[in-house]
């Protein structure tokens, strides 16, 4: 039973808005043609990007399905990566260790590999950033006395 005046927030609305609203400005659309391409008007869509109302669900859908973005990342801010891009992810991450390890002329050893490859997996996740941005700064960490 819920004291009255408590509630539990299960989505912040200005997470998602934001969340939004970066979607938006990286399609380089004003607030008005996303809100025509979602049927809804420019007010309604404004309020849900400022995080003033919460989206209806069938809002959220289509706006993940017209640009392309997950779901689960317009909710939480992460992705669940499909099976099969988690490949696509992980061959790509161990080439990038493997390359920049000898550029850089060092010789890693199995376990060093993965740890580098779990945190920098776990960065490009959570940062929705390629291996090769990661790597790179790893290293350089890496390479500081």
């Amino acid at each position: 039973m819920h004291k009255k005046g408590t509630f539990v927030q299960l989505i912040n609305a200005a997470a998602i808005g934001g969340r939004m609203l970066e979607t938006r400005k990286d399609h380089d659309l004003p607030q008005s043609k996303v809100a025509a391409l979602l049927h809804i008007s420019d007010r309604g869509y404004k309020n849900y990007e400022t995080g003033k109302r919460e989206i209806p669900l069938s809002v959220a859908l289509a706006f993940c399905e017209r640009f392309g973005i997950s779901f689960s990342w317009l909710v939480t801010g992460t992705d669940c990566l499909h099976p099969d891009d988690v490949g696509v992810a992980v061959g790509e991450l161990v080439s990038e260790i493997f390359a920049e390890s000898s550029k850089r002329g060092l010789q890693l050893t199995p376990t060093q590999a993965g740890k580098i490859g779990a945190y920098i997996f776990k960065t490009c996740h959570t940062n929705r950033t390629s291996p090769n941005q990661e790597v790179a700064a790893v290293f350089e960490l890496m390479g500081e006395d």
